[in-house]
């Protein structure tokens, strides 16, 4: 895996035990709505492939498809969709197009990006009996700034997990039939990858990006099995040349004292990067679970506001434990 992980497209196979997932957010022109999905291919989130691969088994990341969908309104929950398919569902592949069951990432030769969804929502019970509300739609993005190099994350007893921004700011028109929900809004794109397990490497990280004018802000700060420590900053604007347009790795990140998001869950208060002049503070948790929070953030400069946008907070010591692998299967709609 090096600085350009995966970036000739869907089709690039992924190691046993390892993972690869395309992560995509908008956030409507007017704040009221927002949109997030992630197309898994070895679903860090899947209970039984964790189990598998604690058991030793050659688990094949294609035998772990994912596909989750969430959409909020004013701040509450108006569809929540994760769905996990077997190795047959994995439709396509290629270069332009990944399709996992009836839903699919397609990419033009301009670089626009189509999202076509055909899920089922996974509410706490309904998901034990394989039932749910449709949920339907297409997502068009239209890329606004070139993309960013990959970064390597982390590597931790010979595995290696990295990241990497094709779109980082884009015009996203969200059209869902079921249930009806439309916006058109600024949004984000991004993808990941390693050849081992996401816990086995990390105990938390923190993560939001941000957009103002032709300006890209991504704060990154994670801290890995070893202890290390890493914060990882861009930004960027549209028009600036590569080296400008890099993640650039910064002093450790200053964490304020530690808020309830709800389930058992802490996270800082805010966070800082860059000797301290950039500050994210999360505003409205969106999601909140047992080990991971998605909230609308707000980024301020040298004390004054500057941007507000998402970002997420995950915390793996929490989730690699057995209570909440068990509690997982109610959220998850287990296909095939």
């Amino acid at each position: 895996m090096n600085g350009d992980v995966n970036e000739e497209g869907f089709g690039r196979p992924v190691p046993p035990g390892g993972y690869a997932w395309w992560y995509f957010d908008a956030l409507s022109d007017d704040g009221t709505r927002a949109f997030a999905a992630i197309f898994f291919i070895g679903s860090v989130f899947s209970p039984s492939y964790a189990r598998r691969v604690r058991r030793g088994e050659p688990a094949r990341a294609e035998e772990h498809l994912g596909v989750n969908v969430a959409l909020y309104e004013r701040g509450k929950q108006a569809a929540w969709v994760m769905s996990e398919y077997g190795a047959r569902e994995l439709k396509s592949a290629s270069a332009s197009e990944l399709r996992i069951a009836g839903s699919g990432i397609v990419r033009s030769p301009s670089g626009a990006i189509r999202l076509e969804i055909v899920e089922h929502s996974a509410p706490f019970l309904s998901s034990l009996v394989r039932v749910g509300a449709r949920v339907v739609g297409h997502v068009e993005i239209e890329p606004l700034s070139p993309s960013l190099a990959g970064n390597e994350l982390a590597s931790v007893d010979g595995h290696r997990h990295g990241w990497r921004v094709p779109v980082p700011r884009a015009r996203f028109t969200v059209e869902m039939e079921r249930p009806a929900f439309r916006f058109q809004g600024t949004g984000y794109h991004d993808t990941n990858y390693g050849d081992g397990r996401l816990e086995a490497a990390f105990s938390r990280w923190s993560w939001a990006r941000f957009h103002t004018g032709d300006r890209t802000v991504i704060l990154y700060e994670t801290r890995d099995r070893r202890g290390v420590e890493r914060a990882m900053l861009v930004d960027a604007r549209d028009g600036d040349v590569a080296s400008q347009r890099a993640t650039h790795e910064v002093a450790a990140a200053i964490d304020g004292p530690l808020r309830r998001a709800g389930w058992g869950l802490q996270l800082p208060a805010w966070f800082t990067l860059k000797d301290g002049s950039l500050r994210c503070e999360p505003r409205q948790f969106l999601e909140t679970a047992p080990f991971y929070a998605r909230y609308v953030g707000a980024l301020q400069e040298n004390g004054k506001p500057l941007a507000t946008g998402m970002g997420e907070y995950l915390d793996l010591d929490r989730f690699s434990g057995r209570g909440i692998q068990f509690l997982l299967r109610f959220k998850t709609r287990k296909v095939s």
